[in-house]
């Protein structure tokens, strides 16, 4: 039985968002983990990280989310660090 994304490739991504600013409301910024399918350029999930160390506990739980069953799943070394 394979998924739908069967055949992609999936790439699961932290990144802080853009036009927020952490100083003003004394926090250190929103980070927000993305699985992309870079075939179609689509995001397929999100979730949303405490912190940029804290993206390596978001990408398993963000895989669970999504059907990847025989997709191919490419992680940067940010999530690959222990």
């Amino acid at each position: 039985m394979t998924g739908l994304l069967s055949g992609k490739q999936i790439c699961p991504d932290g990144k802080k968002l853009k036009g927020y600013n952490p100083r003003s409301r004394g926090n250190r910024g929103l980070y927000i983990v993305n699985a992309r399918v870079s075939e179609h350029r689509v995001c397929t999930g999100r979730k949303k990280v405490e912190g940029r160390s804290n993206e390596t506990e978001a990408i398993p739980a963000l895989l669970e989310e999504i059907d990847i069953r025989g997709a191919v799943v490419g992680i940067d070394a940010m999530g690959c660090r222990h």
